[in-house]
Protein backbone atom coordinates (compact mmCIF):
# COMPACT_ATOMS: atom_id res chain seq x y z
CA UNK A 1 0.00 0.00 0.00
CA UNK A 2 1.48 3.39 -0.96
CA UNK A 3 0.58 4.98 2.38
CA UNK A 4 2.93 2.46 4.01
CA UNK A 5 5.76 3.65 1.75
CA UNK A 6 8.57 5.67 3.31
CA UNK A 7 8.35 9.44 3.42
CA UNK A 8 11.72 9.60 1.65
CA UNK A 9 10.06 8.20 -1.48
CA UNK A 10 7.58 11.09 -1.66
CA UNK A 11 9.20 14.08 0.06
CA UNK A 12 10.80 17.04 -1.66
CA UNK A 13 14.47 16.82 -0.78
CA UNK A 14 15.17 20.36 -2.01
CA UNK A 15 14.23 22.82 0.74
CA UNK A 16 13.75 26.43 -0.33
CA UNK A 17 14.52 28.22 2.92
CA UNK A 18 14.78 31.88 3.86
CA UNK A 19 16.24 33.67 6.88
CA UNK A 20 13.98 34.55 9.78
CA UNK A 21 12.91 38.17 9.31
CA UNK A 22 12.56 37.73 5.55
CA UNK A 23 10.57 40.30 3.57
CA UNK A 24 7.06 39.68 2.29
CA UNK A 25 7.90 40.37 -1.34
CA UNK A 26 10.86 37.97 -1.22
CA UNK A 27 8.72 35.08 0.07
CA UNK A 28 6.12 35.81 -2.60
CA UNK A 29 8.82 35.63 -5.27
CA UNK A 30 10.07 32.32 -3.87
CA UNK A 31 6.56 30.84 -3.79
CA UNK A 32 5.77 32.04 -7.30
CA UNK A 33 9.08 31.36 -9.03
CA UNK A 34 9.70 27.97 -7.45
CA UNK A 35 6.04 26.87 -7.19
CA UNK A 36 6.20 26.06 -3.48
CA UNK A 37 3.69 26.65 -0.73
CA UNK A 38 5.91 26.31 2.33
CA UNK A 39 9.07 28.28 3.01
CA UNK A 40 10.99 27.21 6.14
CA UNK A 41 12.58 30.14 7.96
CA UNK A 42 16.00 29.54 9.47
CA UNK A 43 17.77 31.23 12.37
CA UNK A 44 21.19 30.15 13.64
CA UNK A 45 21.07 27.04 11.48
CA UNK A 46 17.68 25.85 12.77
CA UNK A 47 14.19 26.00 11.30
CA UNK A 48 12.20 28.24 13.61
CA UNK A 49 9.02 28.75 11.55
CA UNK A 50 7.42 27.84 8.24
CA UNK A 51 5.84 30.55 6.09
CA UNK A 52 2.59 29.50 4.42
CA UNK A 53 0.22 31.01 1.84
CA UNK A 54 -2.04 32.15 4.69
CA UNK A 55 0.74 34.29 6.17
CA UNK A 56 1.25 35.95 2.80
CA UNK A 57 -2.48 36.44 2.16
CA UNK A 58 -3.17 38.18 5.47
CA UNK A 59 -0.27 40.58 4.99
CA UNK A 60 -1.19 41.23 1.35
CA UNK A 61 -4.57 42.41 2.57
CA UNK A 62 -2.94 44.64 5.18
CA UNK A 63 -0.40 46.11 2.75
CA UNK A 64 -2.50 46.15 -0.43
CA UNK A 65 0.27 44.41 -2.36
CA UNK A 66 3.72 42.79 -2.14
CA UNK A 67 5.39 45.39 0.06
CA UNK A 68 9.02 45.23 1.14
CA UNK A 69 8.18 44.67 4.82
CA UNK A 70 9.06 41.86 7.19
CA UNK A 71 6.76 38.89 6.79
CA UNK A 72 4.62 38.14 9.82
CA UNK A 73 4.41 34.39 10.37
CA UNK A 74 1.71 32.96 12.60
CA UNK A 75 2.83 30.66 15.39
CA UNK A 76 2.10 27.06 14.44
CA UNK A 77 3.57 23.65 15.30
CA UNK A 78 6.31 22.28 13.06
CA UNK A 79 5.89 18.49 12.93
CA UNK A 80 9.02 16.46 12.25
CA UNK A 81 9.19 12.91 10.88
CA UNK A 82 12.03 10.54 10.11
CA UNK A 83 12.85 9.71 6.47
CA UNK A 84 11.87 6.07 7.04
CA UNK A 85 8.52 6.96 8.60
CA UNK A 86 5.53 5.94 6.51
CA UNK A 87 3.44 8.47 4.62
CA UNK A 88 0.53 7.50 6.91
CA UNK A 89 2.66 8.42 9.94
CA UNK A 90 3.50 11.75 8.33
CA UNK A 91 -0.21 12.37 7.70
CA UNK A 92 -0.93 11.73 11.38
CA UNK A 93 1.85 14.13 12.41
CA UNK A 94 0.39 16.82 10.12
CA UNK A 95 -3.17 16.26 11.30
CA UNK A 96 -2.23 16.27 14.99
CA UNK A 97 -0.38 19.57 14.46
CA UNK A 98 -3.18 21.09 12.35
CA UNK A 99 -0.87 21.83 9.41
CA UNK A 100 -0.34 20.39 5.93
CA UNK A 101 3.41 19.81 6.01
CA UNK A 102 6.10 18.07 8.03
CA UNK A 103 9.86 18.56 8.08
CA UNK A 104 11.78 15.36 7.35
CA UNK A 105 14.84 14.71 9.50
CA UNK A 106 15.20 17.38 12.17
CA UNK A 107 14.85 21.13 12.52
CA UNK A 108 18.63 21.43 12.80
CA UNK A 109 19.45 19.08 9.92
CA UNK A 110 16.41 18.82 7.63
CA UNK A 111 16.45 16.21 4.90
CA UNK A 112 13.39 17.57 3.11
CA UNK A 113 9.73 18.41 3.47
CA UNK A 114 6.59 16.33 2.94
CA UNK A 115 3.25 18.01 2.28
CA UNK A 116 -0.43 17.25 1.86
CA UNK A 117 0.15 17.02 -1.89
CA UNK A 118 2.57 14.15 -1.28
CA UNK A 119 -0.05 12.41 0.86
CA UNK A 120 -2.51 12.71 -2.03
CA UNK A 121 0.03 11.20 -4.43
CA UNK A 122 0.65 8.30 -2.07
CA UNK A 123 -3.06 7.70 -1.47
CA UNK A 124 -3.93 6.86 -5.07
CA UNK A 125 -5.84 3.54 -5.15
CA UNK A 126 -6.65 3.84 -1.42
CA UNK A 127 -10.00 4.44 0.32
CA UNK A 128 -12.32 2.92 -2.27
CA UNK A 129 -14.75 1.94 0.47
CA UNK A 130 -15.02 5.45 1.91
CA UNK A 131 -17.64 7.84 0.58
CA UNK A 132 -17.15 11.52 -0.07
CA UNK A 133 -20.45 12.36 1.63
CA UNK A 134 -19.20 10.95 4.94
CA UNK A 135 -15.73 12.47 4.89
CA UNK A 136 -16.03 15.79 3.05
CA UNK A 137 -15.28 19.02 4.88
CA UNK A 138 -17.16 22.31 4.97
CA UNK A 139 -17.54 24.10 1.64
CA UNK A 140 -15.17 26.99 0.98
CA UNK A 141 -16.46 30.56 1.01
CA UNK A 142 -18.14 31.86 -2.13
CA UNK A 143 -18.17 35.15 -3.96
CA UNK A 144 -20.00 36.71 -6.88
CA UNK A 145 -18.75 36.80 -10.45
CA UNK A 146 -18.35 40.59 -10.29
CA UNK A 147 -16.39 40.52 -7.03
CA UNK A 148 -12.95 42.05 -6.70
CA UNK A 149 -9.79 40.11 -5.92
CA UNK A 150 -9.71 41.91 -2.57
CA UNK A 151 -13.24 40.61 -1.86
CA UNK A 152 -12.10 37.07 -2.70
CA UNK A 153 -8.97 37.42 -0.56
CA UNK A 154 -10.99 38.64 2.43
CA UNK A 155 -13.46 35.78 2.05
CA UNK A 156 -10.65 33.24 2.06
CA UNK A 157 -8.75 34.89 4.91
CA UNK A 158 -11.76 34.79 7.22
CA UNK A 159 -12.81 31.18 6.56
CA UNK A 160 -11.79 27.77 7.88
CA UNK A 161 -12.71 24.31 6.64
CA UNK A 162 -12.12 21.96 9.60
CA UNK A 163 -10.83 22.37 13.15
CA UNK A 164 -9.50 25.81 12.30
CA UNK A 165 -7.52 24.76 9.24
CA UNK A 166 -7.54 27.78 6.92
CA UNK A 167 -9.50 27.90 3.69
CA UNK A 168 -7.41 28.35 0.56
CA UNK A 169 -10.13 28.66 -2.07
CA UNK A 170 -13.23 30.62 -2.88
CA UNK A 171 -15.94 29.41 -5.24
CA UNK A 172 -17.09 31.99 -7.76
CA UNK A 173 -20.77 31.79 -8.66
CA UNK A 174 -23.64 33.53 -10.36
CA UNK A 175 -27.27 33.19 -9.30
CA UNK A 176 -26.22 30.44 -6.91
CA UNK A 177 -24.47 28.38 -9.60
CA UNK A 178 -20.76 27.59 -9.05
CA UNK A 179 -18.82 28.44 -12.19
CA UNK A 180 -15.20 28.88 -11.15
CA UNK A 181 -12.70 28.84 -8.31
CA UNK A 182 -9.93 31.13 -7.05
CA UNK A 183 -7.12 29.88 -4.81
CA UNK A 184 -4.71 31.65 -2.49
CA UNK A 185 -1.98 30.67 -4.92
CA UNK A 186 -3.84 32.47 -7.75
CA UNK A 187 -3.92 35.64 -5.64
CA UNK A 188 -0.24 35.41 -4.69
CA UNK A 189 0.84 34.82 -8.28
CA UNK A 190 -1.28 37.73 -9.52
CA UNK A 191 0.00 40.09 -6.82
CA UNK A 192 3.61 39.12 -7.55
CA UNK A 193 3.17 39.79 -11.27
CA UNK A 194 1.06 42.96 -11.00
CA UNK A 195 2.43 44.47 -7.81
CA UNK A 196 -1.03 44.83 -6.27
CA UNK A 197 -4.23 42.92 -5.51
CA UNK A 198 -6.45 45.29 -7.44
CA UNK A 199 -8.54 43.54 -10.08
CA UNK A 200 -11.55 41.28 -10.57
CA UNK A 201 -11.93 37.61 -9.71
CA UNK A 202 -12.54 36.97 -13.41
CA UNK A 203 -8.92 38.04 -14.01
CA UNK A 204 -7.56 35.08 -12.05
CA UNK A 205 -10.25 32.44 -11.55
CA UNK A 206 -10.06 29.00 -13.08
CA UNK A 207 -13.21 28.54 -15.18
CA UNK A 208 -12.77 24.76 -15.15
CA UNK A 209 -14.60 23.72 -12.00
CA UNK A 210 -13.95 20.02 -11.54
CA UNK A 211 -16.30 18.65 -8.92
CA UNK A 212 -17.45 15.50 -7.13
CA UNK A 213 -20.82 13.92 -6.59
CA UNK A 214 -21.69 13.09 -2.95
CA UNK A 215 -21.82 9.41 -3.90
CA UNK A 216 -18.21 9.45 -5.13
CA UNK A 217 -15.57 7.56 -3.17
CA UNK A 218 -12.57 9.16 -1.52
CA UNK A 219 -10.46 7.09 -3.92
CA UNK A 220 -12.16 8.83 -6.85
CA UNK A 221 -11.50 12.19 -5.21
CA UNK A 222 -7.81 11.36 -4.76
CA UNK A 223 -7.50 10.17 -8.35
CA UNK A 224 -9.18 13.29 -9.69
CA UNK A 225 -7.00 15.59 -7.58
CA UNK A 226 -3.82 13.83 -8.65
CA UNK A 227 -4.84 13.64 -12.30
CA UNK A 228 -6.02 17.27 -12.51
CA UNK A 229 -3.24 18.59 -10.24
CA UNK A 230 -5.74 20.46 -8.08
CA UNK A 231 -5.83 20.80 -4.31
CA UNK A 232 -9.60 21.18 -3.92
CA UNK A 233 -12.74 19.64 -5.38
CA UNK A 234 -16.19 20.95 -4.49
CA UNK A 235 -18.91 18.42 -3.76
CA UNK A 236 -21.89 19.49 -5.84
CA UNK A 237 -25.46 18.22 -5.92
CA UNK A 238 -28.22 19.85 -7.98
CA UNK A 239 -25.95 22.87 -8.70
CA UNK A 240 -25.37 23.46 -4.99
CA UNK A 241 -22.00 23.17 -3.27
CA UNK A 242 -22.55 20.85 -0.31
CA UNK A 243 -18.95 20.58 0.85
CA UNK A 244 -15.41 20.12 -0.31
CA UNK A 245 -12.61 17.61 -0.52
CA UNK A 246 -9.25 19.28 0.01
CA UNK A 247 -5.73 17.96 0.24
CA UNK A 248 -6.13 18.46 3.99
CA UNK A 249 -9.22 16.23 3.86
CA UNK A 250 -7.08 13.43 2.47
CA UNK A 251 -4.49 14.04 5.21
CA UNK A 252 -7.25 13.73 7.78
CA UNK A 253 -8.63 10.52 6.27
CA UNK A 254 -5.14 9.04 6.02
CA UNK A 255 -4.44 10.00 9.63
CA UNK A 256 -7.65 8.50 10.97
CA UNK A 257 -8.15 5.37 8.90
CA UNK A 258 -4.85 4.82 7.12
CA UNK A 259 -2.52 1.90 7.89
CA UNK A 260 -0.91 1.80 11.32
Amino acid sequence: MPLTASVKDYMSSLLHTAPAGVMLDHVMNVMTRLHVRHVPLVENGRIVAVATPEDVLHQLLDQGGPAHVELRVAERPIPVVEPLASVAEAARAMFNAGVDFAIVGSLEAPRGIVSSRDVVRAARSEFRDLSVSEHMDDPPPSTALDASIVDAARAIASATIDHGFPARHVVVGEDGLPIGVVSVRDIIYYATAKGSIEGRVTDIMSPHLYYLDPSSSIAEAVEEMAERDVSFLPVVYKARVLGGVYEYTIVKVAARVGPR
